[in-house]
């Protein structure tokens, strides 16, 4: 299935490689960088908020903020993300 998933990956969509993925997330504070984990576990914002004793605006906005930083546009391809860099 990775391998799969990789194929259908367009050369421009691959600059985010696992070693490039892994160094970015030092970008992120220890926190965010637990909210992305959980993302990517499949958790919600709801989820999130109970399982870190914070509020669902401030998941909403650690999300905002991490995907501003990785430079990624929705939750699946910030997903895909956590995953190359070893996150999941």
């Amino acid at each position: 299935l990775e391998h799969l998933i990789k194929e259908r990956i367009s050369p421009h969509d691959r600059s985010v490689s696992a070693p490039s993925a892994a160094s970015r997330v030092s970008v992120l504070s220890r926190r965010q960088t637990e909210v992305l984990r959980l993302i990517a576990a499949g958790y919600t914002s709801v989820e999130i908020a109970k399982r870190l004793h914070i509020s669902e605006t401030t998941v909403q906005s650690h999300r905002k903020e991490i995907m501003q930083k990785l430079g990624q546009k929705n939750v699946a391809t910030l997903t895909r993300f956590a995953i190359e860099a070893g996150l999941v």
